[in-house]
């Protein structure tokens, strides 16, 4: 009989608990999915984040060939990688 009832008490206190374990993996996923989708620019010092409000732009070269290697433009007038 009391075998019975550890068993009883053992499934009622994990029914009791799925829904607080449900609710924290949705919190979690809502976590995941509110970050921002950054950017990767590589310009011909490396790749990196593409900071937020500047945009990548494909560089070129004197001759006005592509370079092959990004720009970052920013609005406040700053640039990563050559701008040719």
């Amino acid at each position: 009989m009391s075998k019975l009832l550890v068993s009883l008490t053992a499934v009622l206190a994990t029914a009791a608990l799925l829904p607080a374990l449900a609710d924290a993996k949705s919190r979690k996923q809502q976590r995941v999915q509110a970050q921002p989708q950054t950017q990767i620019a590589c310009t011909e010092l490396g790749c990196r984040h593409v900071p937020s409000g500047c945009t990548p732009r494909p560089g070129r070269t004197w001759s006005g060939a592509p370079s092959g290697f990004d720009v970052v433009v920013c609005p406040d007038g700053r640039t990563y990688g050559r701008w040719y």
